[in-house]
């Protein structure tokens, strides 16, 4: 997802001994879960800052539910709210999908 908040939370989680492995922005590997399994990934954020990014992280839900994935779902940026993610995404994902309403409650979230 594309967001100056996803520079952010990776620069403060980095601050706090995370490592963090940004996978891009709308690209050619956009809802494409094979880097988070490259990497192993614990975590997975989601970050949006215009509307159409909001059905993008419903989408992305639904690749890694498909694709066999159980790690949290983090979902931050400025069109998203805590309403939106437990109803346009968390249907799509079994395992916990977080809305984290601000870049520096990331670690707290995390932790």
């Amino acid at each position: 997802m594309h967001d100056i908040g996803k520079n952010i939370v990776s620069v403060v989680l980095a601050c706090n001994n995370y490592e963090v492995i940004d996978l891009g922005r709308d690209g050619a590997h956009r809802n494409d879960p094979a880097g988070c399994r490259e990497h192993h990934a614990d975590i997975i954020g989601l970050s949006g800052l215009i509307t159409p990014s909001l059905e993008i992280m419903a989408d992305a839900a639904r690749q890694l539910q498909k694709n066999g994935f159980t790690v949290p779902l983090l979902i931050g940026g400025a069109t998203t709210s805590k309403v939106h993610t437990a109803v346009k995404i968390e249907p799509y994902y079994d395992a916990p999908v977080i809305h984290v309403k601000d870049a520096s409650k990331s670690v707290g979230v995390v932790r």
